[in-house]
C-alpha cells in the first residue's frame, strides 16, 4: 500500500514537472521557442533549422543555448518549489 502511495506521489511530481517544462518552453521568445521546438521535437539539425528559419547556424546555436539556460534555471526553481511543497 505504501508502494502505491509512493508511486502516486512520484507520478504527481513528474506530471507537475512535465507541465512546468511545457510552460517554460511556451514562454520562450518566439525565435528561441521555434529553434528549440525544431531541434528537440522535430529532431532537425542546426543546419536544417537555420535553412528553415532563414537564420545563421550561429544564431541557431545561440538561441538553443538561451533556451536551454532558461529551461535549466527555471526548472531548477520549480523543482525546488515542488520538493518544498511535498515536505
Amino acid at each position: 500500500d505504501s508502494d502505491a502511495q509512493e508511486y502516486t506521489l512520484d507520478s504527481y511530481f513528474y506530471e507537475g514537472i512535465e507541465k512546468d517544462i511545457e510552460e517554460i518552453i511556451d514562454a520562450l521568445p518566439v525565435q528561441c521557442h521555434n529553434v528549440f521546438y525544431l531541434s528537440r521535437f522535430e529532431r532537425l539539425s542546426y543546419e536544417a533549422i537555420a535553412q528553415k528559419l532563414n537564420i545563421s547556424v550561429n544564431t541557431v546555436k545561440t538561441q538553443m543555448r538561451r533556451a536551454l539556460e532558461k529551461l535549466r534555471t527555471q526548472l531548477t526553481v520549480k523543482i525546488s518549489a515542488h520538493t518544498k511543497d511535498s515536505d
